[in-house]
């Protein structure tokens, strides 16, 4: 990202991902999203209650690519320095490799909400830098 339109676009973005995955009961794992029966349903889905990481950024984004893919790209920097992985995961994959990692971390055994949250609060300073 090199506009400061681009950085606040994707301050907002981020800014909603966090308030909407803070809501109580909101956040999951082990699909992008569910219904209130828990039910696996695309995140634009109305019926859509529930979201991991790459679900609620698809909900806000509205599977805008152009929207998507600073988030993303921001949130998968923001793994990777919090958790110190390996130097091959210093390349920047695909969109589709980004959303595929971000979703395998959002539903490791050991993640909770507030792993979540705080990448997305490492993202948010990433849009200052």
């Amino acid at each position: 990202m090199s506009s400061p339109k681009e950085h606040k676009e994707a301050r907002t973005l981020l800014l909603n991902m966090r308030e909407l995955l803070s809501r109580s009961g909101v956040w999951c794992q082990g699909s992008h999203a569910k219904d209130s029966a828990g039910k696996i349903v695309l995140p634009g889905n109305s019926s859509a209650v529930q979201f991991c990481v790459v679900g609620a950024l698809r909900r806000l984004s509205r599977y805008e690519e152009a929207n998507a893919l600073p988030v993303l790209e921001l949130l998968y920097t923001a793994v990777r320095h919090r958790y110190s992985c390996p130097p091959g995961f210093a390349l920047v994959p695909s969109h589709q490799a980004m959303a595929e990692f971000l979703a395998e971390w959002n539903d490791g055994m050991v993640r909770g909400l507030i792993d979540v949250l705080n990448v997305i609060d490492d993202a948010l300073e990433l849009t200052h830098a």
